[in-house]
């Protein structure tokens, strides 16, 4: 008989479901609930993590079903946090198929048992599943469960699911998970006020723009895409990126020596600017990720307006990115000036398009007697700006920079809650196509995205890949091989694919 291949369990929020099992499967099944799921799991080793949203102790299902509380939300999104132990997650009437699939592609296996499934029927599978797990393997365990169980003559939207893992989703480290991390130096400009504590900045704006640099080191054991990896129980070696230094700057003068001393091609800035739910310290480690995992020619740095960090602070962030716009313009004007890079390569996500977009307007209106500031390649990623807008005024990019590139897919559910809220298209959300004369357009739709399909510019491969050849000089999407043309019929204009 093979060994029991899901010992140990971990239960959250057991709503009695862990006393059911337990009676069940005698010693099989550890009561976690006090304790963070991801934590538990790391400390038991498990190798099944099992999630139960509370229910009213019915057993009629429940319609509409749960939804997943914030915890699981995040679990999900986050993913890669579990430890290399868990194969499987049971989202135990949580299920909704995206968030499965999306642990899927993390290579983690999962079991949905839909909240319409009813909690006594539910819980009935789970132990046939636990039970038939003994002697065969997961996938074979839960085609055995469904029949012994009758419940495969439930509509499918009643059914239990499986999700494979994903073998073709395997992630590509930047090393072996000995290699010592690798330090990356992000330079900052922001309107936040300071903070004494460990974050550094708060979320409240400032009148003046603060400069300093940050260290970040950036472990080999974490995948391309990513900020975090898959925990190991057996090595020491981080699983997230961590600011290890921090200086506050008067001035950008260690920037400019710091440039002067590399050789020419690799005196380059690229300035990330960051969207919405982005706290200071994240926004250094996405940069310094952008850093490694674009390989860039130069030194990069993070633009951080005064957003809140939370989902709930939507209408608050779009106070402040409206505020950040004379500081962002501040803060390009001393790089050109002071540092004097070879070139400033811009890389604008979701609601930091709208800085970007007037402070691009600015420099146009001021060329050329106000102002000799000129961009090299500007890069726009699912930009959460009004289309109509985005149409009349993008036309300032093409003006001040030598290329201008924007990603944007109809996938993307953090622009599709954006559309609704403001009753606009959105410029980086499709259909319809956001399309601008002097802008290369490259749709995302096709490509295997996260969860919100919303930050694809940082996570998919294929979209780091491409931006790594602009970056490069290969400004000619033709002649990059992961593109194809294609027409948009209403207005027979060209723009870009990947192609499958």
């Amino acid at each position: 008989m093979p060994s029991v291949p899901f010992t140990p369990i971990v239960v959250a929020d057991p709503a009695g479901v862990a006393g059911d099992l337990a009676a069940a499967l005698p010693g099989y099944v550890h009561h976690v609930q006090s304790e963070p799921v991801i934590a538990a799991a790391q400390n038991l080793g498990a190798r099944t993590v099992h999630l139960v949203v509370p229910d009213d102790g019915s057993d009629a299902p429940i319609d509409p079903p749960p939804q997943p509380s914030d915890a699981y939300r995040d679990a999900i999104r986050d993913a890669e946090q579990f430890p290399e132990s868990v194969e499987t997650v049971v989202l135990d009437g949580c299920y909704q198929p995206e968030l499965a699939d999306r642990l899927a592609v993390s290579g983690i296996s999962v079991l949905g048992l839909p909240g319409r499934l009813g909690r006594e029927r539910a819980t009935a599978f789970a132990v046939t599943w636990y039970s038939a797990a003994r002697t065969m393997p997961p996938r074979e365990a839960f085609d055995e469960a469904l029949a012994a169980t009758g419940l495969h003559h439930l509509p499918d939207q009643l059914q239990p699911h499986w999700h494979d893992r994903d073998p073709a989703a395997r992630a590509v480290f930047r090393g072996p998970a000995d290699v010592e991390p690798t330090k990356v130096t992000v330079w900052y400009g922001t309107n936040r006020q300071p903070s004494d504590d460990a974050d550094y900045y708060t979320a409240e704006p400032d009148d003046q723009l603060h400069l300093g640099r940050c260290v970040v080191h950036v472990p080999a054991s974490v995948p391309v895409g990513r900020l975090r990896g898959r925990r190991s129980r057996r090595g020491t070696e981080p699983s997230s990126y961590q600011i290890t230094e921090h200086e506050t700057l008067d001035t950008l003068t260690l920037l400019r020596e710091g440039l002067e001393a590399e050789s020419v091609g690799r005196r380059s800035a690229l300035v990330y600017i960051h969207g919405y739910k982005t706290r200071f310290k994240e926004a250094v480690t996405r940069a310094a990720q952008l850093h490694s995992d674009l390989k860039y020619p130069g030194t990069t740095a993070a633009f951080s307006w005064p957003s809140q960090g939370t989902a709930n602070g939507y209408w608050a962030d779009e106070e402040a990115v409206q505020h950040a716009e004379r500081y962002l313009l501040q803060f390009l004007t001393q790089l050109h000036d002071d540092v004097h890079p070879e070139r400033i390569d811009i890389l604008a996500h979701s609601m930091g398009n709208r800085a970007m977009l007037r402070v691009a307007m600015r420099i146009a209106d001021a060329l050329p007697h106000s102002t000799d500031l000129r961009l090299g390649n500007v890069i726009l990623a699912a930009a959460d700006v009004g289309r109509r807008f985005f149409t009349t005024e993008a036309p300032a990019y093409p003006r001040i920079s030598d290329t201008v590139t924007a990603y944007t897919g109809a996938a993307d559910r953090a622009l599709q809650a954006s559309r609704i809220m403001h009753h606009v298209a959105r410029a980086g959300l499709t259909p319809p196509l956001t399309l601008v004369d002097g802008i290369t357009t490259i749709e995302t739709t096709d490509l295997d995205l996260d969860l919100l399909g919303h930050s694809y510019y940082a996570q998919a491969r294929e979209v780091l890949a491409d931006i790594n050849a602009v970056l490069y000089g290969r400004h000619d999407p033709q002649s990059r091989v992961g593109l194809a043309q294609a027409m948009d019929s209403p207005t027979g204009k060209p723009y870009w694919k990947f192609r499958p």
